[in-house]
This record gives C-alpha cells, structure tokens and sequence, in this order.
C-alpha cells in the first residue's frame, strides 16, 4: 500500500505542458517525440505522446530569458544540450540522466548562440569571439572585423555560423566561418544606406539558409538618438561561397529584426517593428506583406505555410495574434485570440505547431488551428 501512495504522489509531481507558465522558445526533436521549452522557470522537456515532462536531473528552474537559444536536440533525438551558468551541460531523453558536463565561456558575452546540432557554441565579446565546443574545452578563435560586432545565425545543420557588426566609420560588415574549423569562407562591407551617417544591420538566428549558401543581412540607416528607430531595412542577399551580393529587396515599412529562409530555399521571411515580408526568392519580389509589430515567425518544413506572432503596436504587445497563412492561395488557415506568444514552432512533419505562452504550451493542428490532445496520460 505504502508503494502505491509514493508512485500515484510521484505521477502527481510531474508536470503538464498544456498547465507550464514558463514560456520561452520551443524546438521540437527531430523525430516528432519530445518538444523543449527553455524560459522563464528554465529548461523542460516534453513528451508529446502524454504531454507530461521528462524530469532532467539537476536541471535549474529559472533562466535569464534572452532571445538567444541556448539549448538544443543532438540530431539523433537521444540527448538534449544546454549551455547554462559557463557549462554545456547534456541530458539522457529515455532517463532524465545527467550525462555531460563541461566546462565553457565564462562571463557577459554581446552575443552568443547555440548550434541547432547541439555541437558548438559561438560566443562574442568586446573584443573577440570564439567557437567552443560543447563537447570539449577546446575553443577556435575568430577573426573579427575592427568594430562593434552585433548578431549571428547558425545554418540548418550547424555548418556555418555568420556574424555582423559595424564599424568604426559609417560602415558595417558581415561574416561567415565553417564551423569545425573556424575557417573563414565570406566577407563583405555593407555601405549605409543613402546619404545615412550610420547604420543598423542585422543577421539574426535564421539569416544563413539551411544549406549555408545563402546569407541575409537587413540594413537600415539608423539614428543617433538612444531609443528613436531609423529608416526601413532592406535586405541583402549575399552569396557565400562567390562573395557577391545577389539582390537587394525593398518593401519594409520599418527595422527588421527577425529572418528564417524556408527549407527549400525559394521563400525568406523577414519581420520587425512595423511588418512581415515573405519574399520569393526566384523572382526576388514580395509575395506577402503584413503589418503588425512581428514576435515571431516559422516555416513549416515543407515551406508551404508561414506561422506568426503579431501585435497591432508596442503598446499593446502582449496581445498578440497567431496566424497560419497558406503561401499558396495568402489565405490564412486560421486566426486565434491574443494571447502573450513568445515563440513559434512547427514538428517535423508538419502537422502540429507549437504555441509557447505564459499561459501554457499548446500544440495545435497546423490546418485548423484547434488543440491537438496527447494521445495518452
């Protein structure tokens, strides 16, 4: 009897996704099994089938929420990493175990982001930046240009990394390593837009293709006034291996502060302050354009339809409207009530998406919008 009081206490500990206050970014594992949350009340794992949590051994309950991703799935679905208080730390999925834990960068860094393999985490100071390992305390320096460096973006798999930044001109610059070895392999200037004295520029999580062949930089003249934003951004397309850029698209109201390049590689999106760009990549024209302060944004892996976040203003940016739009016919499949999304992701084959708040994590059926039940408690 003492047995079954302790396992029905046990089962009652752990926690439901759809009941998490945490928010935060959410990644599904390769193989549609597990979904990760990684917020406010830390990093959790869930298991999609029952949509209770994999309990992680000495996992922290808080995080600084940042928009850097700091935490990942290792392709094979077995293990999950996350970088936290200067160590890569890794976990077992099946167990919960503990099974890694290495030493990493210590400190504040400007910048820094997680591979989406789990492999190597990119770190940018004042003065340098590294590509560390996760599974080892080797680090591989990288050569920056003499400035201000700002954002970066791992490719699909993790095998390029870019950076960006100004200069100490009216200039700016971007960058791109292989990031095994810390080779570099791009390097550009981007000049102000116009008569523009300075400039702000952009390669956020999402900038480089999923093949790495292809690199958007956003650059919009900015303003020297602290808090007062500047013109609207345009975005460069460069190629990497030629080092040449290859358009130019116009068509933003405002900043853009966010990328993601469908997986085909036909359609980008770019959002910020003001609007959503989907610009087709062939014809090098928008193909859809809406307004709105933009949160965030997803692709669905086939590319055949974009997920965003959007609030009317700054104002109101907590209400913020999820919306599923077929880039086909620029219909939307559905439109839910505002609610505090704060990030966006699709599964693997489509079917579902993940709507993380801090009113829960809820997986919804990608075409009609309504809430998909876990199979089993």
């Amino acid at each position: 009897m003492f047995t079954l009081v302790f396992l029905l206490g046990q089962a009652a500990d752990v926690a439901r996704m759809d009941e998490h206050r945490g928010g935060g970014a959410v990644v599904f594992s390769a193989d549609g099994r597990w979904l990760a949350s990684h917020g406010a009340e830390g990093l959790h794992v869930w298991e999609l089938a029952t949509g209770l949590e994999r309990k992680l051994d000495g996992a922290s309950t808080s995080a600084r929420v940042a928009p850097e991703r700091h935490f990942a799935f290792v392709p094979a679905g077995k293990e999950i990493i996350l970088f936290e208080s200067g160590r890569f730390l890794a976990w077992d999925l099946e167990t919960g175990a503990r099974v890694r834990s290495v030493k990493g960068p210590s400190g504040l860094p400007i910048t820094s982001l997680l591979s989406p393999d789990g492999a190597a985490f990119v770190v940018v100071g004042v003065a340098a930046a590294m590509i560390h390992p996760t599974g080892s305390e080797k680090t591989t320096p990288l050569d920056l240009a003499d400035g201000e460096a700002g954002s970066l973006s791992f490719s699909g798999t993790g095998e390029r990394v870019a950076l960006s930044g100004t200069t100490r001109g009216r200039g700016g610059w971007a960058r791109a390593w292989e990031t095994a070895t810390g080779k570099e392999i791009f390097s550009a200037r981007i000049e102000p837009p116009g008569r523009a004295r300075n400039l702000v520029i952009q390669t956020p999580p999402g900038s480089l293709s999923a093949d790495g062949k292809i690199l958007a930089v956003a650059r919009a003249p900015g303003t020297h006034v602290t808090g007062v934003p500047g013109g609207p951004s345009t975005i460069q397309l460069w190629e990497v291996e030629s080092g040449k850029m290859i358009a130019e698209l116009e068509g933003h109201k405002g900043q853009a502060w966010g990328a993601a390049f469908s997986g085909d590689g036909t359609r980008l999106a770019t959002w910020g302050a003001t609007d959503l760009v989907v610009w087709n990549l062939v014809s090098k024209k928008p193909a859809l354009a809406r307004s709105g302060m933009i949160h965030a944004a997803a692709f669905s892996p086939d590319g055949a339809a974009l997920a965003f976040a959007a609030s009317a203003d700054v104002l109101t940016h907590k209400d913020r409207t999820l919306a599923v739009v077929d880039l086909e016919s620029l219909k939307d499949r559905f439109a839910l009530p505002p609610a505090y999304v704060q990030d966006l992701a699709f599964s693997p084959d489509g079917k579902r998406l993940a709507a993380s708040s801090d009113q829960g994590i809820r997986l919804l059926d990608s075409s009609t919008g309504t809430e998909v039940k876990p199979e089993k408690r």
